[in-house]
């Protein structure tokens, strides 16, 4: 098998840019914003802005405590806790809240967000009353 090398060179060995030949037809851009809306998406982990937070929160109670009574889904109270997701560059972790603490929040302000079928809420660090942080006590045997 032969290989040959069609590549240009100038007598100071620099290399020769080829011309790429001309398509005979251009592309719209009716055709690239097709390609792109069907093409696959992969997304990075949200990263909420500036002083928001981002919550994971607790489901709303469906029963009337020690009953069978069911509580009709427009007149759930939703709970104004939940674990904190992700916080904003502006958040001091330390001061603040760290991903994986347990947050009582102002619910009134909250934002609802869906984020792959999953439903989160978006609240500024000033709407959080309270913090628990989560520590995770391991026994060796």
């Amino acid at each position: 098998m032969e290989v040959t090398d069609k590549r240009k060179f100038t007598a100071e060995g620099d290399r020769v840019a080829e011309e790429i030949p001309a398509t005979e037809t251009a592309v719209t851009d009716a055709e690239v914003a097709k390609f792109l809306a069907e093409a696959p998406k992969v997304y990075d982990d949200p990263r909420p802005l500036n002083d928001r937070v981002l919550i994971k929160q607790h489901v709303a109670e469906t029963t009337f405590s020690g009953t069978t009574f069911v509580i009709p889904e427009v007149a759930q109270k939703h709970p104004n806790a939940g674990v904190v997701i992700a916080i904003g560059p502006e958040v001091d972790a330390e001061k603040d809240c760290a991903p994986n603490d347990l947050v009582i929040f102002n619910v009134y302000s909250a934002e609802e967000v869906t984020l792959d079928g999953e439903r989160f809420v978006h609240v500024s660090k000033h709407d959080i009353h309270l913090r628990q942080r989560v520590t995770y006590a391991v026994a060796s045997h």
